[in-house]
């Protein structure tokens, strides 16, 4: 009897201390997802730097300082019982009402001010300077600097030895600008710190891509001449179809050596913009772009605008024609002719029809 109720008063006892201690470890869970939470629900961001080499302590002890953990001791805990992660150097925008596992992953994810992308659109068709001032915006790079940037002979040099697509071609003084019509328009991501020969590679990589999509060594064309006539298609036409036709066009007037008479080039030539009016003294002056002016036979001296693959696929890919002309009408349909007594009438009618 005696042994028995002695059993009896250790398993109460055994029954109490394992009460107490659910009770404890319960009380100390909350505790510790309460010491995880928001210190308040102030926003305010706070840039919080994490030096290269720092130690998960000296880490947890800055967040302490700054106060934007509620416990420095929970914190550990957390680290301690999730040792795979690893924090990351960098400044990071934080603030008050982050919860502590949200701060930490941010820090573990290395999702840091110097890493966050800067989302950009380049749209076809556009020229140079164009992507230039949305880089400089972007970025807060000066304009001029990184017109001269891509300017640059020695730079120019170094990635003529790194794109195969790049010759000496582009180095010709009377280019204005050596890289337009090789940005290829397209939306990137670049990195926030990114510099301007970085930004240029990505664009130079991706042109690069789209280029290899097409066979162009059955052409009898250069790249560089391909790319300049690609970038007159992209601004004369406005869809597959259209370009396709309106490089066979071009096709046919250079080979029975024709000039090209493209107004696109004689904006450009002047650097007018295309909602600008042209003189007739810009219409007629020679230039290494003008294909209007009656002595300029053959391609411009290079592109007058950056491409899109719908236009280096109808110059490697063309319409085979018979056309020599061909008129865009305020319909928006292109009309195109064998003779130029024909290709008049075809004006004459529209403008009619217009009423001009």
């Amino acid at each position: 009897m005696e042994n028995n109720k002695k059993l009896k008063r250790w398993v109460k006892l055994l029954i109490v201390i394992i009460s107490i201690v659910f009770i404890v470890l319960i009380i100390g869970i909350i505790c510790f997802v309460i010491l995880l939470e928001p210190v308040n629900k102030n926003k305010k961001e706070i840039l919080f730097k994490v030096d290269n080499g720092s130690s998960k302590i000296t880490i947890v002890n800055n967040l302490k300082k700054e106060n934007l953990i509620k416990s420095k001791y929970a914190t550990y805990l957390y680290l301690y019982l999730n040792k795979n992660i690893v924090l990351m150097d960098g400044t990071y925008k934080l603030s008050n009402s982050m919860s502590t596992r949200d701060i930490i992953y941010n820090i573990s994810t290395g999702k840091n001010e110097e890493n966050k992308g800067v989302t950009l659109t380049f749209v076809e068709g556009k020229s140079l300077t164009t992507y230039a001032r949305s880089i400089a915006n972007a970025f807060s790079y000066n304009y001029d600097d990184i017109i001269n940037k891509l300017n640059n002979k020695n730079y120019l040099n170094s990635l003529i030895n790194k794109y195969s697509f790049l010759d000496d071609k582009i180095l010709n003084d009377d280019i204005y600008y050596p890289l337009e019509g090789y940005l290829y328009p397209d939306t990137y991501t670049f990195k926030k710190n990114a510099t301007v020969e970085e930004i240029i590679d990505v664009m130079l990589n991706n042109f690069d891509k789209h280029l290899k999509e097409f066979d162009y060594t059955k052409s009898n064309y250069n790249i560089h001449e391909l790319v300049t006539l690609a970038s007159i298609v992209e601004l004369e036409g406005n869809d597959n179809k259209s370009r396709k036709e309106i490089a066979g066009v071009f096709y046919n007037r250079l080979n029975n050596n024709m000039n090209l008479g493209s107004d696109i080039t004689t904006y450009y030539g002047a650097q007018k913009k295309l909602s600008e009016s042209l003189t007739v003294a810009e219409f007629n002056e020679v230039n290494a772009y003008n294909t209007r002016a009656s002595s300029k036979l053959g391609l411009p001296i290079g592109p007058v605008c950056n491409v899109s693959s719908s236009s280096l696929d109808a110059v490697i890919n063309p319409n085979i024609n018979d056309y020599l002309y061909f008129y865009a009408g305020k319909d928006g349909k292109i009309y195109y002719a064998k003779t130029y007594s024909e290709h008049l009438k075809i004006i004459n009618s529209l403008k009619n029809k217009e009423g001009n």
